[in-house]
Formats: structure tokens, sequence, C-alpha cells
């Protein structure tokens, strides 16, 4: 004969100490300030100035570049803008 089965579903019985109302929290030490990677903060920065001073700039050039470009080939093919009728 076998033992027993508990129910489908059933949660096994908690274990002595282990119920998180009956104990105290965990203390734990006191975090340690921390301490900043000089060769990541150097990095950063050079990624910082990269974008602020290359990227940006190009981005600008070529999103005027592009709006113009394609206004050029718009009146290409329809003609330069007319007034009145």
């Amino acid at each position: 004969m076998s033992a027993a089965r508990p129910p489908e579903g059933a949660q096994p019985p908690p274990v002595a100490g282990t119920d998180p109302l009956d104990s105290a929290p965990p203390q734990h030490a006191p975090r340690a300030a921390p301490v900043v990677d000089r060769q990541r903060r150097k990095e950063e920065l050079r990624t910082w100035a990269f974008l602020t001073f290359v990227m940006a700039p190009v981005l600008a050039v070529a999103i005027v570049v592009g709006y113009g470009f394609l206004v050029w080939i718009f009146q290409l093919f329809s003609g330069p803008p007319t007034y009145g009728g």
C-alpha cells in the first residue's frame, strides 16, 4: 500500500520558523557609497560630447537637406508654385 497523496493543488504545510509574519525584517549591512569608475565616467563624457557636438548638428543638417531635396523633387515633377488663378 502506498502513502496517501495530498489533494491536487494543495500546498505543503509551512516549515517552522519560515512564516514572514513571525520573523523580524532582515537586517542588511549599510551600503557603501558607490565608487564611480573613472574609465566609465570618461567614456560617458566622450559619448555625451560626440552626441552633442557631432551627431546633433549632423542630424539637424541631414533633416533640413532631406526636406529641401523632397521639395526640389516635388517641384521638378509638379512645377513651381503658382499664386492666384
